[in-house]
């Protein structure tokens, strides 16, 4: 839809309109991580601070604690590599139509549309990204296994 700051439709700006559904997602999905990260800050750490602190008294074996939390952060990769996948497929798709955002793609507030060079390099820089995203993720992930193998040998 091409319109204009009086909304005549006579300039050439190209502007996608919120989709009110997708902007309900994307609320919820904030919300939903912010309850995530509320359980975790109020009984995961604390139990893992207890843990931590039982194992440096002798009651729990320290490599029980490192190991556990090894496997917590390799948990962790698995969110950031999806992350990094999605990340640099739309990425690609920005960069192969030259459009930002993509053909059918819903937007959370109102964007104006970005075509050719500008949009194509947008594209390529956000592959890059999820590509390294991806790539540290599987580097942090190999040290954790790491980690783990020379835990559960020694």
């Amino acid at each position: 839809m091409h319109v204009n700051e009086e909304g005549n439709g006579v300039s050439s700006v190209e502007i996608v309109r919120a989709d009110p559904r997708e902007r309900r997602r994307a609320l919820v999905v904030v919300a939903v991580g912010a309850v995530l990260g509320s359980i975790a800050i109020t009984w995961v750490l604390p139990w893992v601070e207890h843990s931590a602190a039982e194992a440096v008294r002798g009651g729990l074996p320290k490599s029980v604690v490192c190991r556990s939390t090894l496997v917590g952060l390799m948990l962790f990769t698995l969110p950031l590599i999806a992350f990094g996948v999605y990340a640099f497929r739309f990425g690609r798709q920005v960069a192969l139509e030259q459009r930002f955002p993509p053909s059918g793609r819903a937007v959370v507030r109102d964007t104006r549309v970005l075509h050719g060079r500008a949009a194509a390099t947008l594209g390529r820089v956000q592959s890059m990204l999820g590509a390294s995203v991806v790539a540290l993720s599987f580097v942090l992930l190999g040290i954790l296994l790491y980690g783990f193998h020379r835990l559960s040998a020694g």
